[in-house]
């Protein structure tokens, strides 16, 4: 997904929730915790949808959880969180079943997750 493409859907949503946020010294937007908590609360809501939701024995959802990563904009909330539960990054990492395709090539879920963890 493009920068500009998130940045604008990241816009959408404080402007939903109500949030402000500041252009820091760079001129960059300032993501408020709140936010990141929120997309943080996302993720384990759909680990656990893999886990042990209705159908999920037939659904997969670590596509959608893949592009609910590259929302973030700070890795080091991304690295801490995922530091401190350690067993959800085993947990994601067993529920991912499907493939996406990146530039046009056909990847494992599994591949692409474990390359996104050894980034942060």
């Amino acid at each position: 997904m493009p920068a500009f493409v998130t940045e604008e859907l990241l816009n959408r949503l404080f402007q939903e929730m109500g949030i402000s946020f500041n252009k820091n010294e760079i001129g960059e937007n300032e993501i408020n915790n709140t936010v990141e908590d929120l997309l943080w609360k996302h993720i384990e809501i759909l680990s656990h949808y893999d886990d042990k939701g209705m159908f999920s024995w037939t659904k997969d959802s670590s596509g959608a959880l893949l592009n609910l990563l590259k929302v973030f904009k700070n890795s080091q909330f991304l690295f801490e969180n995922f530091r401190k539960n350690q067993t959800l990054v085993k947990r994601i990492f067993n529920n991912m079943n499907t493939t996406s395709v990146v530039d046009g090539k056909e990847w494992s879920n599994k591949t692409l997750f474990a390359n996104f963890i050894t980034a942060l």
